[in-house]
This record gives structure tokens, sequence and C-alpha cells, in this order.
């Protein structure tokens, strides 16, 4: 089975990770691309759609913090992400909360794994939902490196 994991952290500035199976030791990728250029980048995912893969795509949930500043550019590309998988017919899972993928996956544990990525927070807050899901849902021990 072919399979790509997409995770999203949307905000202005969207992070995004990736893994694929079967892994070919070519591991996890992860960046970040600006709002202006989200539905392009959502588009890459057709190729390998095209090809057969399946592609589950993972996002966080948007949770209000009265108590903060909010800026709703998360929950505007939190919509453009759903509606590019239901345009799409893909696997959709906004489940996750940041408050469940900072728990474990910590700057400090994303450089143990050499995954960090200086500079781009968003791209990590992405790469910690991707761990997440492949950990603790998936809970698929050929994945872990």
């Amino acid at each position: 089975m072919n399979l790509l994991l997409a995770a999203f952290d949307n905000g202005r500035m969207n992070g995004w990770a990736t893994f694929s199976l079967p892994n070919n030791h070519d591991g996890y990728h992860s960046g970040e691309v600006p709002e202006e250029q989200f539905w392009d980048y959502l588009e890459t995912l057709k190729l390998p759609m095209s090809q057969g893969t399946r592609v589950i795509v993972l996002g966080e949930k948007f949770k209000y913090r009265h108590d903060q500043p909010t800026d709703f550019g998360a929950v505007e590309n939190i919509g453009v992400l759903k509606a590019w998988c239901r345009l799409n017919k893909v696997e959709c899972k906004i489940e996750m909360t940041r408050a469940e993928t900072m728990f474990f996956w910590s700057d400090a544990r994303l450089k143990e794994y050499k995954l960090y990525r200086p500079g781009k927070p968003h791209a990590n807050d992405a790469t910690r939902l991707l761990l997440y899901y492949i950990y603790f849902v998936l809970h698929l021990e050929e994945l872990r490196r």
C-alpha cells in the first residue's frame, strides 16, 4: 500500500510535514507556505494521488482562547484545507489539538530525532501533528524512525 500522510499547521503562514509509505529512507519532509500559496501547495498532493497513493490530510483543531489575541487566519485556512479535501475526495482528519501534540513532541524531542527546523515554527508544529498521528493514532512501529 502506498500512503502519504500530510499534516498542516494552519495560519497566515501554513506549516506542512509529510511522510510516505513505503519509506525508501527518505524520511520526513517539512516546510512553510504563505496563505496566498496554500491552495497551490495542496494541489501538489494530486501527483501522488494520480499514481495510486492514498493521501490522508491531518490538521489541528482551532481552539478559541479568549485570553489571547486571535488571528483568524488559521480558521480561514482550515476551511481551505477542508474544502480542498472535499473537492478531491481526500480523507481529512482535523482532530488533534495543539496541547495534545505539544505535550509529547517538544522542541527538545524534535531535536533529538533531528526533525527540528530552526526558524520554521509552523513546520515544526506540522511535524508534531504528523508524529502524534503516527505514534498515538496509527501505532505504526515501522514509521518511528
